[in-house]
Formats: structure tokens, sequence, C-alpha cells
């Protein structure tokens, strides 16, 4: 799938957001987690088969600005689509700036957008790979930071590590 929706339900702004790409003729697998169905063994599974399958995740905010879609997109390789949140002082995207993720705060340049990346397959795939190479160094920063958070602390309350000397 070139791109998808995916969430815990098909709230209003999920809608508008599906309505406007479906009247740009940009279709979208959708994926919603029935947890509650029992005829689906392995929902996790599928969601994360969807994933992989998707050139790019719809991100838009759910219960909070910042939400598991985003990660779990990018761990799948998938390009996470993301809108800044209503409000700045909240928008998670801050703290990951500087980023690649295509963000879009007027759901009218979405639908250009998708078309063009489906009719520029290396443009997509340079995007993917920028895109995943960036979270993969952003991950082994964060692991860094906290690393080395854990290790101060550990220095300030019982002196230097005799594993780190």
């Amino acid at each position: 799938y070139q791109r998808r929706v995916h969430g815990g339900s098909l709230r209003a702004n999920r809608k508008l957001l599906l309505n406007i790409l479906t009247a740009n003729d940009v279709h979208c697998a959708v994926y919603v987690n029935k947890w509650e169905d029992s005829r689906t063994k392995h929902p996790i599974i599928v969601r994360f088969q969807y994933l992989e399958a998707s050139a790019f995740t719809l991100c838009p905010a759910g219960n909070n600005p910042e939400t598991m879609r985003h990660y779990e997109a990018l761990e799948h390789g998938s390009i996470p689509i993301v809108f800044p949140y209503k409000d700045p002082s909240l928008d998670f995207l801050t703290a990951l700036s500087p980023h690649p993720l295509p963000t879009f705060a007027n759901l009218a340049d979405l639908a250009p957008f998708l078309k063009k990346m489906a009719s520029q397959p290396h443009a997509m795939d340079a995007l993917q790979a920028e895109v995943m190479n960036w979270w993969l160094r952003r991950k082994d920063s964060l692991m860094t930071n906290v690393r080395d958070v854990i290790e101060a602390s550990f220095r300030k309350h019982y002196g230097p590590s005799p594993l780190l000397c």
C-alpha cells in the first residue's frame, strides 16, 4: 500500500482526512484496530503487516499529540506523515526537530504530495532512506543520552564505576 490510516477508531479528524484524500482521488488502505474482535487472533501482527506493506502512514493526533503510530511506522519502515498539533506548546514534533518527516499543516497539500511520490518512485525511495537513516541516528542519540544520565547519576551517588574506568 502506498498510504494508509491506522488507529483505534475513525475519529472525525481522521474521517475528514480520508474524505479529503478520496475527493482528490488518493485512496488509502484503512486499518482500524478492533481489539474486541474475537475473530482476530493476533491483531498486533496484522497491524505490523499493514505497516510493513505501507510506504506512508498517516499519523494524525489521537488522544495525545504524540501517538504510538509515529513510532510503529518508523520501526516498520513506513514513512509517518505528520500534522502539527493545534497547540504548538504541546507539539511533540518540536522535540524531534530537525526531522525529515513529511509535515502538513494544510491538509490540501497532502494529496498532491502523495500523488507526486507515487509518480516518482525514486524520490519516494530516497525519502524513505532519509527518514530511516534519521530514525536510526535519533534512536542512537536517545540511547546515548539516557546512558549518560544514568552513568552521571551513578557517579554522583556511588563514585566512578570500576567497569567504566
